[in-house]
């Protein structure tokens, strides 16, 4: 609990980890909070995509951003991609999730 007590404060939320009645953690607001505000956000380990969605939505392996949005268009375009077949929207985005998760995960690697 130490630990994430020490992160809550790290990153200036307004949030506490406080033992609850019936022995159980929870977490807390220790100042007034807008209604609809983000208070944590973390990124995910891997982001995947299932076979169906390829099909009917492909989207860039790393952010899930639907390659016709990341072009402006319906078409597809010319993108970034690994020898195991994930695709991804940039290159920016190809280095990104090669140094966060996909050098360990890749079969192709």
């Amino acid at each position: 609990v130490a630990y994430r007590r020490e992160f809550l404060e790290a990153e200036g939320t307004p949030l506490a980890i406080e033992l609850r009645p019936g022995r159980r953690y929870g977490l807390v607001a220790t100042a007034d909070v807008e209604e609809r505000s983000c208070l944590l956000a973390e990124a995910p380990l891997a982001l995947v995509q299932t076979h169906a969605s390829r099909s009917s939505t492909p989207a860039c392996a790393r952010c899930l951003c639907p390659f016709a949005a990341a072009r402006g268009s319906e078409d597809l375009g010319e993108v970034v991609c690994c020898a195991c077949g994930d695709r991804y929207c940039s290159e920016a985005c190809r280095r990104l999730a090669w140094s966060a998760e996909h050098e360990l995960l890749c079969p192709a690697a």
